[in-house]
């Protein structure tokens, strides 16, 4: 499997819910100016996290407990019923990663949907399972519980590594990149372990920037939405604050899209901001669009978005709105599959967009 790490951009995985396992929704991938729908599949209930890919295939769970494999036309190739699921998926190793609502992990293979192993840790997981990679290519998965628990697995045989007591509440997904493991709380902070889980350090944000987003991580800093509001990147080596803009008033739970020189994410308000990463100085922002229900991510030179029911592309240089479609209500966040835009909804359908197909071969155009 490919393994996107960091703002690397590698393609054409989409290992977890906002790209690659520092969480980071970039790839540079291009994507074109103006999509076409290419497909339509219905899951059978409702889709509430974005789905993940290995490059070859799709993977989606759907309300309460379906575990979906569908190829890259949108094809079924496998189903599997499990209990109500509230995590995302994620692709490691080969396997299809996830967690019920009791707190059973679980990993399919990605090929035949066969199960590979279960692991019963007890208690809920609501955030996606992330992972680092040794040299030898052997992956370690990362799983944090809303206690805070984050649990060390084997990601070959599921076996439990180690578990470690976390801070306070955990809402968000952690992310991994670079032998660190990063995740916020409710202790209004930013948690740095090392790859074994030791805890390196915590970041202090504040009173009332409790962390209830993911975080994106990449070799050197993390970024994370917080309820006052703010968006703060902070040093993970040195445990210390780099700079924080605040756009509006309202709350920040969006895991914003980090590439080499800029910062992409929804304010609480709806705005779409764009700012530069090196001190946080804001480069552009839309006008004041609608609720966010998506986490934005980057796709070589375009931003992709989800409010409002509708999928939008924005160049990233300067914010230009480009192109959109209706797609459903309650959209989950992009995933980008090569120069495919993948998006799934709470009815159910999840819509794939790419490059517009020649006469006869069903694309539908755009908006």
């Amino acid at each position: 499997m490919l393994v996107l790490c960091g703002t690397c951009g590698a393609g054409p995985a989409w290992p977890t819910l906002h790209g690659g396992y520092g969480l980071t929704g970039f790839v540079t991938n291009t994507l074109p100016d103006r999509p076409a729908r290419l497909w339509r599949y219905a899951a059978g209930g409702a889709v509430t996290h974005p789905p993940v890919s290995d490059g070859e295939r799709i993977f989606l769970a759907a309300r309460p407990g379906r575990v979906i494999a569908l190829d890259r036309a949108g094809t079924e190739l496998w189903v599997r019923e499990q209990p109500p699921i509230e995590a995302p998926l994620a692709m490691i190793g080969g396997l299809v990663v996830g967690a019920t609502a009791d707190g059973t992990a679980f990993a399919f293979t990605a090929v035949s949907g066969e199960t590979a192993w279960t692991n019963a840790l007890g208690e809920a997981v609501m955030g996606t399972a992330t992972a680092l990679t040794t040299p030898d290519g052997q992956h370690t998965v990362f799983l944090g519980q809303p206690t805070g628990n984050v649990h060390l697995l084997d990601a070959a045989t599921g076996t439990r590594q180690r578990t470690v007591s976390g801070p306070a509440r955990v809402d968000g997904s952690p992310a991994a990149a670079a032998g660190r493991l990063a995740f916020g709380s409710c202790n209004a902070a930013v948690h740095v372990l090392a790859s074994g889980a030791e805890a390196l350090r915590d970041v202090p944000l504040g009173e009332g920037n409790e962390v209830a987003g993911g975080v994106a991580l990449t070799a050197t800093q993390a970024f994370a939405g917080t309820r006052a509001g703010a968006l703060v990147c902070v040093d993970v080596a040195r445990g210390s604050e780099v700079w924080r803009v605040r756009p509006d008033d309202f709350e920040l739970f969006v895991t914003p899209a980090v590439t080499a020189d800029r910062v992409v994410f929804v304010s609480g308000g709806g705005n779409l901001v764009c700012a530069r990463r090196a001190d946080g100085e804001t480069l552009w922002s839309t006008a004041h669009l609608a609720s966010a229900f998506g986490s934005p991510v980057v796709a070589g030179n375009r931003v992709v978005a989800t409010l409002d029911g509708k999928v939008l592309l924005f160049a990233l240089a300067d914010g230009e709105a480009l192109w959109s479609y209706a797609a459903g209500d309650r959209l989950t966040g992009p995933a980008i599959v090569g120069q495919t835009v993948v998006v799934a909804d709470a009815e159910g359908f999840v819509t794939a967009f790419g490059a517009p197909q020649p006469a006869g071969k069903g694309a539908d155009g755009h908006e």
